[in-house]
C-alpha cells in the first residue's frame, strides 16, 4: 500500500516521524549536515518535533519511471556520458572507412559504448542516478559481457532462420516478435547476473516480464521509440548534412538513445526490484538522497511555519517565527511570510510595528512595488508611522512612480522631517513641489515650496534647476 505525505496528498511519503506519527515527502522535512571527524552525516528532521526521521521502505519511496521520463533524456548530458559520447563519435568519424582494420576499430568503438551502457544499467539498478565514472572497469574490463550480448543477437538470428526453413515464415515471425518483446528483460538479466545461460532462459525472463506487468510494456514502448529515433532522424534530417558531420551526428544520436535505453532498463529493475527479487539498498546516491541540500536557519523556520499553516495554526506559526528570530529577520521570504501572517491574524499593532523593519528590508532589496503596498497598508492602520531617512526617500519615489501622488508628497514630508542634514532633502523638496504642481494642480503651493527651498539652500547644486522651474511657473 502506497503511503502519501500528510501535507502533500499527491506526493509519496519518504519519511516517517514515530514521535508525531506523521508522514512527510522530501519537501516537508528539515535537512542538516553535520561533519564529525571529517565525515559528513546527513540528518533529516521532523519539522514538528525536530527529531530524526525514519525512512519509509524502498517500495514507497521510488518514483515510478513514467513520472520522471524527462530525467532520462537529460541523463546522457551529464559530464561522464557526454564525454564518452563525444569521444567515441569523433573516433567513429575519424576511423570510418573500408577495410578490415576500420571495421575492427568500429566494432571496438561500439563495444566500448555498450560496455559503458552496461555500467549505466548496473549503477541505475542500485538506485544511483549519477552516471558511472569513466574507468577501466566500466569501459574495458570484463569485455565478455559485450560478446555475450552479441551472441544473444546471433542466436536469435540463427533460430529465426531455422524456424523459417523448418516451420514456415509465420512461426519464424512469431519467434522474432517474442524475442524482440523479451529483449529488454534478457538484457536486464544478462547485466544483473552476467550469465548468458540465465539471460536466454525463458524460465527466468518470462516470469520477470509477468511480475513487472504493464510497467514492462510501457518501458518497451519507450525502448522501441528510442531505438527507431536515430533512423528517423537519418532519413529526414542527417542525409542532407556533409558526410563527416552526418557520421558524427549519427553515432552521437545512436549513443545518446542507447544510454537512455540502458538507464531506463536499470531504473525499471530498481523500481520493480521487490517484484523481481533483485536486492537493492537505498544508498546516498539514490534519487531520494541525491536531492539533498542542507538548509540554513531561515529555510528551517520557513519549513516549520509552512507546516503549521497547512494545519491552520496561524498564531502558532507567528509565535514560532517571533521566538526563533526575535523579529530580526534578514531573509526576505521569511520576512514576507511573517508580515502576511500578522496581517492575516489581524494583529494590527504588531503588523504596523514590524512593517517598519520589513520596509527597510524591502528597500535594501529594491522591492519597490511591495514597499508601496506595505506602506499603504501600515499608514491606513496607524496615524504615526516613522521611517528611516533612506527608506522614506526610496518609498516616496516608489509611490510617485506608482501614481500615489498625495501619498508620495506625504512620504517626502516624512523624509524631510526624519532628518535635518541629509543631502537629499533639497531634492525631496523639489520632487514634492513638482508633484504638487504637475499632478495635484496646486501651482501656488508648489511655488511656495520652491521659493523656500531657494532661501534655505541657496548654494546647493540643485538650485539652478529650481530657479528655472520657478521662472517657468511664474510666466505660465
Amino acid at each position: 500500500m502506497t503511503i502519501y505525505c500528510d501535507y502533500h496528498p499527491k506526493e509519496r511519503a519518504h519519511w516517517f516521524c514515530p514521535e508525531c506519527d506523521k508522514d512527510y515527502c522530501s519537501s516537508c522535512i528539515i535537512t542538516r549536515a553535520v561533519e564529525v571527524y571529517g565525515v559528513k552525516k546527513i540528518h533529516r528532521l521532523c519539522p514538528h518535533c525536530n527529531k530524526e526521521l525514519t525512512p519509509h521502505s524502498a517500495e514507497n519511496i521510488i518514483i515510478p519511471f513514467w513520472r520522471i521520463l524527462h530525467r532520462f533524456f537529460i541523463y546522457p548530458f551529464k559530464p561522464q556520458p557526454l564525454m564518452i559520447m563525444l569521444t567515441l563519435s569523433f573516433a567513429f568519424t575519424f576511423f570510418n572507412g573500408c577495410g578490415l582494420i576500420s571495421a575492427l576499430i568500429n566494432l571496438a568503438i561500439w563495444g566500448v559504448l555498450l560496455k559503458y551502457a552496461f555500467a549505466v544499467l548496473k549503477e541505475t539498478a542500485k538506485g544511483s542516478m549519477r552516471p558511472p565514472k569513466i574507468t577501466k572497469e566500466n569501459i574495458s574490463d570484463n569485455f565478455g559481457i559485450v560478446f555475450k550480448q552479441l551472441i544473444i543477437y546471433l542466436a536469435v538470428g540463427f533460430v529465426f532462420i531455422l524456424f523459417a526453413r523448418g516451420g514456415g515464415i509465420i512461426l519464424a515471425i512469431i519467434f522474432l516478435l517474442f524475442s524482440a518483446l523479451s529483449l529488454p528483460a534478457v538484457i536486464i538479466v544478462l547485466v544483473s547476473t552476467e550469465s548468458l545461460i540465465a539471460a536466454i532462459n525463458p524460465m527466468i525472463f518470462v516470469p520477470m516480464i509477468r511480475r513487472i506487468g504493464w510497467g514492462y510494456l510501457l518501458m518497451y514502448l519507450f525502448y522501441i521509440l528510442l531505438g527507431t529515433a536515430p533512423n528517423t532522424l537519418t532519413r529526414f534530417v542527417l542525409i542532407y548534412l556533409p558526410p563527416q558531420l552526418h557520421l558524427f551526428l549519427l553515432f552521437f544520436i545512436k549513443s545518446y538513445y542507447l544510454i537512455i535505453s540502458y538507464h531506463l532498463m536499470g531504473y525499471v529493475l530498481y523500481q520493480y526490484h521487490e517484484e523481481i527479487g533483485y536486492n537493492v539498498e537505498i544508498e546516498e546516491q539514490s534519487y531520494l538522497q541525491e536531492s539533498f541540500r542542507e538548509m540554513d536557519g531561515n529555510e528551517e523556520i520557513l519549513q516549520r511555519a509552512n507546516i503549521l499553516l497547512k494545519e491552520g495554526k496561524i498564531k502558532e506559526a507567528i509565535e514560532m517565527i517571533r521566538r526563533e528570530t526575535k523579529e530580526e529577520i534578514q531573509d526576505i521570504q521569511l520576512a514576507e511570510l511573517y508580515y502576511n501572517l500578522l496581517k492575516t491574524a489581524n494583529a494590527t499593532e504588531d503588523m504596523v510595528r514590524y512593517g517598519k523593519k520589513y520596509l527597510e528590508l524591502l528597500s535594501r532589496y529594491s522591492e519597490r512595488n511591495k514597499m508601496v503596498n506595505v506602506y499603504l497598508e501600515c499608514v491606513s492602520k496607524a496615524n504615526e508611522f516613522p521611517l528611516g531617512a533612506s527608506v522614506a526617500f526610496k518609498l516616496a519615489k516608489a509611490l510617485q512612480d506608482a501614481g500615489y501622488y498625495s501619498e508620495a508628497v506625504s512620504a517626502y514630508s516624512r523624509f524631510i522631517k526624519s532628518t535635518s542634514n541629509h543631502n537629499l532633502i533639497p531634492k525631496a523638496y523639489y520632487l514634492a513641489a513638482e508633484i504638487i504642481d504637475k499632478r495635484l494642480g496646486n501651482k501656488k503651493k508648489a511655488l511656495s515650496i520652491l521659493n523656500a527651498l531657494i532661501k534655505k539652500y541657496p548654494d546647493h547644486e540643485i538650485i539652478p534647476y529650481v530657479k528655472s522651474y520657478v521662472k517657468r511657473l511664474t510666466l505660465s
